[in-house]
């Protein structure tokens, strides 16, 4: 009997496998059969040799791996064998300090883009002048960029999850494009209102890869119980750029013209390269493939194991099936489609979070209206105020985080949590929505302290980060094998709609005055108080009914 150490075991992180090493044995007299051992031989970092590897590949196709103990299947994925290659090539297993790395560098390249949309508000008048046009064809420039980094995603994400193309080429080619078009636009290189809307629309399509990658990208390096910090980290950069945009760019603009914030975004840009740069890949797919560690254990990456281990990693079989880019985007801009109409959990997910996006972007019409009229607040003041939004944000971050260390984490290193668990508190903040509301509204007047209005928008921001974060796991551990693809779409379904709002939200304000628009908004949301409630009690019943969700 010959014997070869493996490790394996597979973790239900995002992007990754990581595990602890065990015996395997190969008795020739018994037809192949395998046995797990308790005891790790094998050091991280050790080679198979070829042989090794050819006897591997027969094993996987001439028998199935079963136990001795119980008899009963044991699947063992081409992943798990090749951890001896180097466990260290699983970025789930990379030193904390790089997996902090990583996650910083994406967060502030989330933050510069993100900041690229509210900071043209402070604009739109220096826009209006130099191309006489009203205020309708000026924020143009705005609800473009906005529709762009919706529809990016859709493109994105699915190449991002090609083995031989993976995360980092994505990033780096878009970074290089989103830098050279945010010069062209600040420069006003191309000449002209059309020509401007153009270069805003290319520069949103082109600087998308860090909303839904970015994403994927924290899945790829952090285990489940890392995950909800990560992910909240992340939410919590792409909340501060758009609050803190306009505030620090206001007053430039006042001195230095209306092209100044175009100029931020492209210095901005630059810094974001530059650290994406040097940024390692995190594809686990796209690892192995650049060590030639498909090709070491032979079979090609279509087998049953290798599609186990992604589901398990929370990726789309498909994406790894083959190297067909065409198959890779045919799978993954119609299966969000076939899933969000064939699965109703997914359809109250794209609906409510499209409406409380539509509604965040309603407010930088609300804010003007109400602080420059009533309060007297000039441009400046106004942008600061929206920094309120960031506050309300760390206050759901706090909250939402101190839930994770004492109830959620705890509960899954028991093993007695479901998928619907990590919804209770949403359960809360999305009764907290109308309530932020109807205080912004009634506090609108001019009659209160704008203090108050403000905790109003605080108290929304910080119910509508939870909501995300609770939302985000929630789909991440219902639909690992299409997460990636489901965010792509849920980002094109928010982006719509927030586009529309940004066109629909002054003259909805104007017509019907702030208190009276902002009571219509909070009486919708108590919609999604239902629906998110139905969620959490109907979840498990809608999830062994579905086709794609776990059971």
């Amino acid at each position: 009997m010959s014997k070869l150490d493996l490790e394996g075991s597979v973790s239900g992180g995002g992007g990754g496998l990581s595990g602890s090493y065990s015996d395997v044995g190969h008795d020739d007299d018994d037809e192949h059969h395998l046995t797990v051992g308790k005891r790790p031989r094998a050091n991280k970092g050790d080679v198979i040799d070829d042989d090794d590897a050819s006897s591997l590949a027969s094993l996987l196709h001439d028998g199935e791996i079963v136990d001795d103990d119980d008899d009963e299947d044991l699947p063992l994925s081409r992943l798990e064998m090749l951890d001896p290659i180097g466990p260290g090539l699983d970025p789930q297993n990379w030193p904390r300090w790089k997996k902090l790395w990583v996650a910083v560098s994406i967060a502030f390249y989330t933050s510069v883009f993100y900041s690229g949309s509210s900071i043209f508000m402070v604009s739109v008048p220096g826009v209006m002048v130099l191309y006489h046009v009203g205020q309708e064809h000026a924020l143009m420039g705005l609800s473009l960029y906005v529709l762009s980094y919706g529809l990016g995603p859709l493109l994105w994400a699915p190449l991002s999850e090609v083995r031989w193309i993976g995360r980092n080429p994505v990033y780096i080619f878009t970074i290089l494009a989103f830098v050279a078009i945010s010069f062209l636009t600040a420069t006003m290189a191309l000449k002209g209102l059309f020509g401007f809307l153009v270069l805003r629309f290319l520069q949103g399509f082109f600087g998308s890869p860090c909303l839904a990658n970015g994403g994927a990208s924290m899945h790829d390096i952090f285990t489940e119980q890392e995950l909800p910090y990560a992910l909240g980290i992340w939410i919590a950069f792409a909340y501060a750029g758009p609050a803190l945009g306009p505030a620090l760019a206001a007053k430039a603009t006042e001195v230095y013209g209306w092209q100044f914030p175009m100029w931020f975004i492209a210095y901005g840009s630059v810094l974001a390269c530059v650290v994406l740069l040097v940024l390692p890949e995190t594809y686990l797919p796209k690892i192995l493939y650049r060590q030639g560690a498909y090709a070491r254990i032979g079979g090609g990456p279509d087998g049953h194991h290798l599609e186990q281990a992604q589901r398990h990693a929370g990726q789309s079989p498909s994406s790894s099936r083959g190297d067909s880019v065409w198959a890779t985007l045919k799978d993954s801009l119609i299966k969000p489609l076939e899933i969000s109409l064939l699965d109703p959990s997914v359809n109250f997910v794209n609906i409510y979070t499209s409406f409380c996006y539509a509604t965040y972007y309603t407010f930088f019409d609300a804010l003007p209206i109400t602080y420059m009229t009533k309060y007297g607040f000039n441009l400046t003041q106004v942008a600061v105020a929206c920094t309120c939004i960031m506050f309300g944000c760390a206050a759901g971050a706090a909250a939402y985080f101190s839930y994770v260390y004492y109830v959620a984490n705890p509960a899954a290193a028991r093993g007695t949590s479901v998928q619907e668990d990590r919804l209770k508190p949403a359960l809360v903040a999305v009764c907290l929505i109308p309530v932020g509301i109807l205080v912004f509204a009634h506090a609108s007047d001019g009659r209160l302290h704008w203090l108050v209005g403000m905790s109003g928008i605080a108290l929304y921001s910080a119910a509508v980060f939870v909501i995300l974060q609770c939302l985000s796991m929630y789909m991440l551990q219902s639909y690992p094998a299409y997460a990636a693809s489901l965010f792509a779409a849920n980002d094109a379904c928010r982006s719509v709609l927030a586009a529309a709002a940004v066109h629909l939200g002054l003259p909805f304000y104007m017509k019907l005055g702030v208190v009276w628009g902002c009571s219509i908004l909070a009486a919708v949301s108590v919609l999604g108080i239902v629906g998110m409630f139905v969620l959490y009690w109907k979840g498990p019943s809608l999830r062994a009914r579905s086709k794609f969700a776990v059971k």
